[in-house]
């Protein structure tokens, strides 16, 4: 998220006050041993994608917010665009 919030313009201080904020509202997930495990027995193509999809899992989220949802296709966790994220809630 940092990344790309400077890559569209904000300020490291910005950026990271951006982060903070979400990270106060949002639950920041952890990759764990049995995350990796499941990822490299996973069918998604993209070993990182499949990575997320599997943490997602384990913690029982309910949605991947994602700019790519098409590479979630076989994600047992739905992915959903930022926009679209933002209309339903």
């Amino acid at each position: 998220m940092y990344d790309m919030l400077r890559r569209y313009g904000q300020d490291a201080r910005q950026a990271k006050d951006i982060v903070k904020k979400l990270s106060e509202n949002l639950k920041v997930l952890d990759i764990n041993a049995t995350d990796v495990q499941s990822a490299l027995n996973n069918e998604m193509t993209d070993y990182e994608d499949a990575l997320l999809a599997c943490c997602a899992k384990r913690q029982k989220a309910e949605y991947i917010i994602t700019r790519n949802e098409k590479d979630f296709k076989l994600s047992s966790v739905p992915a959903l665009s930022p926009q679209v994220f933002l209309e339903k809630f």
